[in-house]
């Protein structure tokens, strides 16, 4: 929550919201969040916009960096607190005058029971694969306008400023909210054993069984920060080997038993409960172990160095890396692969 939100006198708004560019004309806009939704909205704004500043939570507290390629974006730390005059006091005690300020925070997926209306009654209890909200975090990458980051606590004035936690602080016209997906499951009835906490879904066994109820209840896509259909399909023929018979499930207890050394490693690291899923480069070792459990070939070489090679670039050409590469090899190596289902 920011501080003094409630008397701030400028627009605030959340990415699900945005559309075009244009409404933003010469305004002063702040973004909150530090992922695809904040990078993307943040570059298309900033043609547009008189300036453009993103507050990231993983920025440090006197994040005050100028995009290269950009006359008017920047990141900064979060916003500390807002005045009613419309300013914006940034963590790293910049102050801003502001117009938007725009949460990028992501969105709620609310299954509605009468999608269902043409089952049963037994079958509105079972479990439809779930929709994955994906939060993909990246680090903000070069683009070709001016953006700030800034850390991510912030608080506001009734001034219209806006205060981030570096102690910055901007007039601001729109605060956005870009800050992630939520998992929910209304239509889901699992008396307690399934349950969404801070964006722990669980328990699941990696990710997917629920103990108590498996193998007849199973979720396809909760993992994020992954390559998401190569990890879905692995996931779908590990539910489907279960279902069958072919591959059996470790007893009820091995199960809660493994997933509780997998909350200790992540308390163990520090890392918060909303992190559960968040998988990154471990996605490939998720992925060899699912194969292996549905006696399939793992992840191949080519394509775990693209994905490492792929964030390289986009970090660093946001706007063409999908256009210009280097790794000639890979896509060979690629080619080769794919020809094998082609002859």
């Amino acid at each position: 929550m920011i501080s003094l939100i409630s008397s701030w006198p400028g627009k605030e708004m959340h990415s699900h919201n945005y559309r075009i560019p244009e409404p933003f004309k010469h305004q002063v806009f702040v973004l909150i969040g530090n992922s695809a939704s904040a990078v993307d909205i943040s570059r298309d704004i900033a043609g547009h916009a008189k300036e453009v500043h993103v507050a990231g939570s993983s920025n440090a507290a006197d994040t005050f960096i100028k995009q290269p390629g950009y006359s008017n974006l920047w990141m900064l730390s979060m916003i500390d607190r807002v005045h009613e005059d419309g300013s914006v006091v940034f963590q790293n005690g910049k102050t801003i005058l502001v117009d938007v300020i725009m949460h990028c925070t992501g969105y709620i997926n609310s299954f509605v029971l009468s999608l269902f209306g043409y089952f049963c009654e037994t079958f509105k209890k079972w479990f439809f694969p779930s929709s994955q909200r994906y939060k993909y975090h990246y680090p903000f990458f070069e683009t070709n306008g001016s953006v700030t980051v800034d850390d991510n606590r912030v608080g506001v004035n009734k001034d219209g400023s806006v205060v981030f936690q570096n102690g910055q602080t901007i007039l601001v016209d729109v605060i956005m909210h870009c800050t992630g997906y939520k998992y929910h499951f209304p239509f889901l009835e699992t008396n307690g054993s399934v349950t969404v906490d801070d964006n722990r879904v669980g328990p699941l066994y990696k990710h997917v069984f629920p103990p108590e109820l498996a193998p007849w209840l199973s979720f396809i896509g909760i993992p994020w920060q992954v390559v998401p259909f190569p990890l879905f399909e692995l996931q779908s023929k590990w539910i489907a080997g279960v279902l069958s018979g072919r591959i059996m499930l470790p007893s009820k207890e091995d199960m809660m038993e493994d997933i509780k050394s997998l909350y200790a490693t992540l308390e163990a690291q520090g890392i918060q409960k909303r992190y559960t899923h968040r998988m990154g480069i471990a996605q490939f070792e998720y992925n060899d172990w699912l194969a292996t459990q549905c006696g399939c070939p793992g992840t191949e070489e080519w394509r775990k160095e693209m994905y490492l090679t792929t964030g390289v670039r986009k970090r660093a050409k946001p706007e063409t890396y999908r256009d210009e590469w280097e790794d000639h090899h890979l896509i060979s190596q690629a080619s080769q692969d794919f020809s094998l289902y082609t002859h």
